[in-house]
């Protein structure tokens, strides 16, 4: 993983979990401590805002949808959603 970061220069963390003291904010911080000096842009992470739901109705709300880590990756490329491919 750090040498594809290293590469890009650029990481997206995404996961069905909370943000916070969550294993994505493990990942972001092991890139942000070995990797700090070559980053373009700090690491982002597309995560749930909520506690895990118990109701399936919910859980649509809870899960980072496609169109959210579409629209983080081309923030993160310093592209608008609006960009053309």
């Amino acid at each position: 993983m750090l040498t594809s970061v290293a590469k890009t220069r650029r990481a997206l963390v995404v996961h069905e979990a909370v943000g916070r003291a969550g294993f994505g904010a493990e990942l972001s911080s092991l890139i942000h401590e070995e990797l700090f000096n070559e980053l373009i842009e700090p690491v982002r992470r597309v995560t749930a805002n909520t506690p895990v739901p118990f109701a399936k109705k919910l859980e649509s709300a809870f899960v980072p949808s496609a169109d959210t880590v579409v629209a983080a990756a081309r923030k993160l490329c310093g592209r608008h959603s609006r960009d053309p491919d």
